[in-house]
């Protein structure tokens, strides 16, 4: 290349800054001029040390990039205001930052209400239109979706459900009048529809669904691909990533991709940023209330940041600015205490899943998960006015806890003393999460033959299935039959085993829904050889919980004598009239073990008595044979 006249060397543009930020961060400083006098008595640095110290040519090279970063192919930025930081000091601001969390919960409790500070605009308030009642009644002469109808008074009990089971977990939409969202936002009008009558156990319901689906889903698609999306657009998506409806596969389930066109439409509505905006035609899509914009972005975070989680998975909002707008957004506003737990619980999660993902030391690891369980432990609800959200709230803290514990147990060793801790410390929490998810038909049996039963169980959001259905799987990959485990931990593994599989056969209201599939799949995983679980054979380390959940559902399509690698041309389907092994991956329901809970013969001779194991290519055998 040829050089520059002298004319535009002196016109070139120069770095303001010495060093690049890779540079800084690697403690590679500047070059520096020496005098040649210094250089005759004492020598160069060369001479005196035995490796050349880097220097950063950030400045000379302008505008191409430094010779470190060129040769390392890394990208080369300068910053001014860029600052080194320590891994010391970035976990002490990861501490503080979450001690600010414990201290707004602590606020919180007391019943105060942080103030901004001196010089910021004055505290968010909710419109009066957001405040007003809500009102189902709907006079419309024709509802219709395609080829089906419904009748007023049937959307009327539909919407009166949404509000009482499913609004409260993620309280996204606020004072609803049904005619104006049937007029004015009809995507959000069908995915209430949908999400409510999928999940009911009334045969009306179920017999409507199958009508919907075909003409909501076509809709639904074309509605998504209609750039901008506005603000009711991006609810019925969080709706449908919470509540997502039954797929044949669960590799199918779309729930990822919902969450990237969620997220990246509340982005260009700002909702990250700014509580309130103008509704500019130059956008192309009307702002919002604060209290939408406000509680859409949260439950953007929230679902997106549980769904990761659940998948293994960055979280797609995890930069320290979205964390402080966050933050903000919940001390600002009045938002539920339950959902604001959850969201807090999501935060905590967010800032660890980084730092644990890499690949540090058990000992550093320990320490962090201590820390993780100390901030968590700080967000437990001193109750709510309904109990049922306090359980709730448990189970959210308590499901974080399991995939950060199950993540450790995955990375180190098999026979490390800080991994053994660990399983007991797992042991724990899976236990407490069976019994709290069971505890309503345990306390109250007559309950599991009441509809109304079946209608609030079926309408928890998704995670809260993902959460027990891993406890489970864990329970019976660690300790179930494991050698390492004492006779009372086999005996309380069976127990809460068989806890769950009565719970989740009292939900199966179709002979091939989710979750007699899943019971199928548990039913092989029970009936795997010892060889075939061992613990320390691992095929996937690092996707947190679901690394245990994905490896048993390989063990089982391997032991059913399937192919378990894909090739480049391949489509995942499930085998006709078989169990799906897949359906783990996004949506986990447990087995039915019949009988009593007293002993492990007396559950597994239940077990393989069931009929339906011949669809599954088993032979039968003897409950104390080779299991």
């Amino acid at each position: 290349m040829a050089s520059l006249p002298p004319a535009a060397a002196a016109t070139a543009p120069q770095r303001p800054v010495k060093s690049c930020t890779e540079c800084k961060q690697s403690k590679v400083s500047p070059p520096k001029k020496r005098k040649k006098k210094r250089e005759a008595t004492r020598g160069s640095t060369t001479d005196r040390l035995p490796v050349q110290q880097l220097r950063c040519d950030a400045k000379a090279r302008f505008p191409n990039p430094c010779s470190r970063c060129q040769s390392k192919n890394l990208l080369c930025t300068v910053d001014a205001s860029f600052k080194r930081t320590p891994a010391r000091k970035r976990l002490e601001a990861m501490s503080r930052e979450l001690q600010e969390l414990r201290s707004l919960k602590e606020g919180e409790r007391h019943g105060s209400v942080t103030d901004r500070t001196a010089g910021s605009s004055s505290s968010l308030e909710y419109p009066p239109a957001e405040e007003a009642e809500d009102d189902f009644g709907i006079h419309s002469v024709i509802i219709s979706l395609s080829d089906v109808f419904l009748e007023p008074a049937a959307v009327t009990d539909i919407f009166t459900i949404f509000a009482h089971l499913f609004r409260p977990q993620l309280p996204i939409i606020g004072a609803m009048s049904t005619a104006r969202i049937h007029e004015y936002q009809p995507l959000l009008f069908w995915t209430i529809i949908a999400v409510v009558v999928h999940r009911s156990p009334r045969e009306g319901h179920m017999e409507l669904f199958a009508q919907l689906r075909k003409p909501y889903t076509a809709y639904l698609r074309e509605q998504i691909m209609q750039a901008p999306l506005p603000l009711y657009k991006i609810q019925a998506l969080l709706l449908l990533i919470e509540w997502p409806l039954g797929v044949e596969s669960q590799t199918l389930d779309p729930g990822w991709l919902y969450c990237g066109i969620a997220t990246q439409a509340a982005r260009y509505m700002s909702l990250d940023r700014q509580p309130s905006a103008p509704s500019l035609r130059s956008l192309g899509v009307a702002a919002g209330s604060v209290r939408a914009r406000v509680h859409t972005w949260l439950g953007c975070f929230y679902v997106a940041t549980a769904l990761a989680m659940h998948l293994g998975l960055p979280s797609p909002i995890d930069s320290d600015i979205d964390f402080a707008a966050i933050q903000t957004f919940l001390r600002q506003n009045a938002v539920p205490p339950y959902f604001a737990t959850r969201v807090r619980v999501q935060l905590v999660v967010a800032k660890f899943t980084s730092l644990l993902s890499h690949d540090i030391g058990d000992a550093a690891s320990s320490s962090l998960i201590r820390l993780l369980d100390t901030e968590l432990d700080a967000l437990k609800p001193d109750g709510f006015g309904d109990p049922e959200y306090s359980k709730a709230a448990e189970l959210c803290i308590l499901d974080a806890k399991m995939h950060f514990y199950t993540l450790f147990v995955t990375k180190f060793p098999h026979s490390a003393a800080s991994r053994q801790i660990m399983l007991r410390t797992a042991f724990t929490a899976a236990l407490r999460i069976i019994r709290i998810s069971t505890s309503e038909w345990r306390d109250f049996p007559e309950s599991r033959t009441d509809p109304s039963f079946v209608q609030r169980q079926k309408s928890l959001h998704k995670n809260h299935y993902r959460s027990l259905a891993l406890a489970t799987i864990f329970l019976l990959r660690f300790f179930h039959r494991s050698d390492a485990a004492s006779a009372e931990e086999q005996q309380l593994a069976a127990n809460h085993i068989s806890l769950a599989g009565e719970h989740f056969k009292a939900l199966s209201t179709a002979p091939r829904d989710e979750y007699i599939r899943t019971a199928k799949v548990f039913e092989i995983l029970a009936r795997m050889p010892l060889s075939a679980v061992e613990p320390s054979k691992m095929r996937l380390t690092h996707r947190m919980g679901v690394s245990i959940v994905l490896d048993a559902v390989t063990n089982a399509t391997e032991v059913r004598g399937q192919q378990v690698e894909m090739d480049d041309d391949d489509r995942p389907a499930p085998p006709e009239n078989q169990t799906d092994p897949a359906i783990f991956q996004t949506n986990f329901e447990v087995p039915y073990y019949s009988g009593q809970s007293g002993s492990d013969e007396d559950i597994l001779r239940e077990l393989w008595n069931d009929p339906f194991l011949s669809m599954l290519n088993f032979e039968p055998m003897s409950p104390m044979g080779e299991y």
